[in-house]
């Protein structure tokens, strides 16, 4: 994810960028509304990781528990589970990075053109 924000703040730099280069009378109301946006940008982005890594930590860590205590045992006899507890991890996995990449979308959607300043500016 780290490299999701970065690119959501470099979209931002760009838009507050082409911001400053129309609006050099008006540059730091502009700065102003663009940081906040980029702001709410990084904390969206950063709440749905968090969430995201809670649900996976959560996940594995039943699945950890259960094979715990038995693992030798586990491993030995029961390697049939264990792929179930992979694939299943797998599978939420998946869906995780495709609610992130949605949500990445939609941020990137949301900032960019930079039409939050030119709209006021006019």
């Amino acid at each position: 994810m780290r490299g999701d924000r970065d690119r959501c703040n470099k979209r931002m730099w760009g838009d507050r960028d082409r911001c400053n280069q129309r609006m050099r009378g008006d540059r730091d109301r502009c700065n102003q509304r663009m940081r906040r946006d980029r702001d709410r940008c990084n904390k969206r982005m950063w709440g749905d990781r968090d969430r995201c890594n809670k649900r996976m930590w959560g996940d594995r860590d039943r699945c950890n528990q259960i094979m715990r205590g038995d693992r030798d045992r586990c491993n030995q006899i029961m390697r049939g589970d264990r792929d179930r507890c992979n694939q299943r991890m797998r599978g939420d996995r998946d869906r995780c990075n495709q609610i992130m990449r949605g949500d990445r979308d939609r941020c990137n959607q949301r900032m960019r053109g930079g039409s939050i300043c030119l709209q006021e500016k006019s």
